[in-house]
């Protein structure tokens, strides 16, 4: 298993860059969605969650920016199952705080649970996929490799 500091080829920047083209990816299907459903129910349905197509739209690509930026920074780490993991984790967290604002609605209404239960419990099911992909990728480069 190749160490960290093995991956010279890339930048730090390069891979933030990389990491951030993915997030915004991601956001943009999670747009798509939303736009259906705004062709679909209209504004109303945005509204009964205290939020607007506009600001849900907005919050989905920032969310994607920074998760991607958070995966882009911390790529060097996933060199191994465990790091894989762990950076899918930190980069969960505003996905999830995304998902909790689609559920629940601008934050100053989040019910109690939302802090307690959901972005927990989504951070950490986000994180597992991130990971989980992100440990898949190391595992197919390293197949090719050998």
């Amino acid at each position: 298993m190749p160490a960290v500091s093995e991956r010279k080829n890339n930048s730090v920047i390069d891979d933030i860059i990389w990491g951030v083209t993915r997030g915004v990816m991601l956001a943009l299907g999670f747009c798509l969605w939303i736009t259906v459903l705004y062709l679909l129910k209209g504004g109303d349905v945005f509204a009964r969650q205290h939020v607007t197509y506009g600001g849900m739209i907005g919050a989905y690509l920032g969310l994607g920016l920074v998760a991607g930026s958070i995966v882009g920074a911390l790529r060097r780490f996933t060199t191994s199952e465990g790091g894989s993991f762990l950076v899918g984790l930190a980069a969960g967290i505003p996905i999830a705080i995304g998902i909790t604002v689609a559920v629940s609605g601008s934050p100053k209404n989040w019910p109690p649970a939302a802090t307690r239960f959901f972005i927990p419990v989504y951070g950490i099911a986000a994180g597992w996929f991130i990971g989980n992909e992100l440990n898949k990728a190391r595992l197919r480069k390293l197949d090719r490799e050998s």
